[in-house]
């Protein structure tokens, strides 16, 4: 919506090229925007009542209490602390008892210590409520502040749209309560980009100041900020230098201040400490060194060991970024499973592609309208919006086409969302034409529709990927499920199993506190090692409760049976399935999983783990990982010979070409040659 010139006394330019709405106007857009965040709030609220929490958020939980309550960020450091922050303050002890914090073993320990913190000593329903509570409130405030920030670089309608588009999202709707960071991230990077643009270059002191604050605000709430900071940089830098009425050497200073506050406001969020806690030594699950030795690259390696020893940011952080670098952009051992085929890593094209099929098909085509629409007028303000989030979301896509991080589905690809949301908003608002205006009416009402579905957003897909009816056959990544039937698969176990003694095997991602404090027997946990030389029968007979991202081929544990017979039932991605099915690697998995808790637990015991290991090995050696933990318990035990024959099965059976191979192979030139010496246990890529 332009100026017009007989309307001067209501409307005057803004120094962005967007307009600013006299006080009635801007009394109505506030009152829009405040009803568009609340339906938005209602609307998730009421689809994911029945969720449970994704297998992240307990960890999310207890390092929220841990930061919050205690200053120690030694838990999940691979978060930086906002979003904890935020939800630890909403959880006070009278909700939230915290354990003692301790030394953790590896990854899984944390998640061991973080799940039995909620599901074992706390009430998890009672503290999922105020964590929705919580999460609702800030994601509902970010939404808000996003469209305040849109409508001081482009017209009020559009701004509004942009928002409703957002608000309407089924994935948007699924990540409002839920205590993650993915949504978050991407609400306030689009708001400090446009915040940037508007306060630097109008001049303005205090748009500059809550630039700053959203992009530091922004970095402390997850690592792939850095992409926003790059952007803020350009976009920042373009405002600066290029032509505006506002003396160039202020604006340059804006841009200064606003990279400096930023700084700061990452910095504060840690307490302006560099040390994770007040404990002495390292209280990482892994040592600081070791976890920025995980990385690949020499050069990103480099880098992470200077701005340790420099101490240019927090140590908590520095950890965080390690770990991102390692299992974000050069990738773990990840079997990746998108749109039907398997691939080793992610391939470059699944982002945009993912976008495409989570999207519903009615705001997909807004955004191209979107897209047609701009490049043909080109209105000032939002071409200026456009441009602005334009920018962020490119560089976004670069880095995740760039990127090894498929495993997370579309999650990480949200901060696209805000542009997408802007281009369907210059459909709406910048259309001149009646009969375009219609058309981009009729694609917002039909993507309203899409989206509000029956059903639970996060398992939403588009019909291009066949609904959410179909999808699951084609993906196993965790935008197909995150563990938030847990709920329903209690209430099943109870209803169903208990009354009639079945013992199901249940191999969906079920705590197992959670499954301890409500009582539930799976068939799926073994604690005692087989008879050696046994041959286990490879056929079983039985009730298996499985996610439906397990149905991937796998080389390693196919559930190839199941997938060929197709559930009997199904919960949403939760499936069940009834019968008698060929699985021959199953006790070799459970045998693993019993040697993984041996190893990875509170209580690490590497010669009870042995046994275990050795009997996997056995069963099933396609499985490599296997072997290659047998090989690092011998190696410790100093046997260097016999830890070489398990590095070399785990060698014979690693995917050829993957970098797993490649260690492996590189472990065994060095024990083939004499006088070695001591030699670190190698990385299980399975690992996070």
């Amino acid at each position: 919506m332009q100026d017009e010139p007989g309307r001067a006394g209501e409307r005057s330019r803004g120094a962005n090229g967007g307009t600013r709405a006299v006080p009635g106007r801007r009394v109505a857009f506030l009152v829009v925007l405040g009803v568009l965040v609340a339906v938005a709030l209602v609307r998730s609220s009421r689809a994911t009542r029945l969720d449970g929490f994704t297998i992240d958020e307990p960890l999310h939980v207890a390092a929220a209490v841990a930061g919050a309550r205690h200053g120690d960020f030694r838990l999940n450091p691979e978060h930086p602390p906002l979003v904890k922050l935020w939800v630890g303050r909403a959880l006070p002890d009278s909700v939230f008892a915290l354990p003692p914090l301790r030394r953790m073993n590896d990854k899984p320990d944390e998640r061991y210590y973080a799940d039995e913190a909620v599901y074992g000593v706390n009430d998890p329903v009672r503290v999922q409520d105020r964590v929705r509570q919580a999460m609702l409130a800030l994601n509902g405030l970010l939404l808000a502040a996003f469209g305040l920030a849109a409508a001081t670089v482009c017209p009020p309608l559009a701004s509004l749209a942009g928002v409703a588009i957002l608000a309407a999202d089924p994935t948007v709707a699924a990540h409002l309560p839920v205590a993650m960071t993915d949504l978050p991230v991407a609400l306030l990077s689009a708001t400090a980009v446009l915040l940037a643009w508007s306060g630097i270059r109008a001049g303005r002191l205090p748009g500059a100041v809550l630039a700053g604050l959203a992009l530091g605000a922004a970095l402390g709430t997850k690592h792939s900020a850095i992409v926003t900071g790059l952007a803020v940089a350009l976009v920042g830098g373009f405002a600066a230098a290029g032509p505006a009425p506002v003396p160039r050497l202020r604006r340059l200073g804006l841009l200064a201040l606003v990279g400096s506050l930023s700084f700061a406001t990452l910095w504060g969020l840690y307490g302006f400490r560099y040390r994770e806690s007040r404990e002495e030594g390292d209280s990482f699950n892994r040592p600081l060194e070791e976890k920025i030795s995980d990385v690949a690259s020499p050069v990103l390696r480099g880098a992470l060991r200077a701005a340790a020893q420099g101490r240019l940011l927090p140590r908590s952080y520095l950890w965080g970024l390690a770990d991102v670098t390692r299992a974000g952009l050069e990738g773990r051992g990840f079997l990746f499973y998108a749109f039907g085929s398997s691939h080793d890593g992610t391939p470059w094209w699944f982002p945009p592609a993912v976008v495409a099929v989570k999207l519903p098909l009615g705001f997909l085509a807004l955004a191209v309208l979107g897209v047609v629409v701009a490049a043909r007028r080109r209105p000032p303000g939002i071409a200026a919006a456009l441009a602005v989030t334009g920018t962020l979301a490119a560089l976004f896509l670069v880095a995740l086409v760039r990127s090894n991080s498929g495993y997370a589905g579309v999650r990480h690809a949200l901060p696209l969302f805000p542009f997408l949301a802007l281009l369907g908003g210059a459909a709406l608002g910048a259309a001149t034409s009646s009969r375009v205006r219609a058309v981009a009416i009729v694609l917002l009402l039909a993507g309203l529709a899409e989206g509000s579905r029956p059903g639970r957003p996060w398992e939403f897909y588009n019909v291009l990927a066949g609904g959410p009816e179909g999808a699951y056959r084609f993906f196993n990544d965790e935008g197909v499920d995150l563990g938030q039937r847990s709920r329903e698969l209690v209430r099943l176990y109870h209803e169903r199993f208990e009354a009639t003694g079945e013992v199901p095997y249940i191999e969906y991602r079920l705590s197992p506190s959670l499954a301890r404090r409500e009582r539930i027997r799976s068939r799926s946990f073994r604690n005692s090692v087989p008879e050696a030389g046994a041959v286990p029968s490879e056929t079983v007979s039985g009730t298996f409760l499985l996610p439906a991202t397990a149905l991937a081929p796998s080389p390693w544990y196919d559930w190839a049976s199941l997938r060929d017979a197709g559930p009997t039932e199904r919960l949403g991605n939760l499936l069940l399935f009834r019968g008698t099915y060929r699985i021959p690697w199953l006790s070799a998995r459970w045998a693993y999983a019993r040697a993984m808790e041996l190893l990875y637990g509170p209580s690490r015991d590497p010669a009870s783990a042995e046994p275990f290991l050795r009997e996997a090995v056995r069963l099933h050696p396609q499985a490599y990982t296997a072997s290659l933990e047998l090989g690092n318990v011998l190696l410790e035990r100093g046997e260097p010979e016999a830890a070489r024959d398990a590095y070399r099965t785990a060698y014979d059976h690693a995917p050829p070409g993957s970098a797993a191979a490649a260690v492996l192979g590189e472990r065994l030139e060095v024990l083939g040659r004499p006088g070695h010496g001591p030699l670190p246990p190698l990385r299980n890529p399975w690992l996070e």
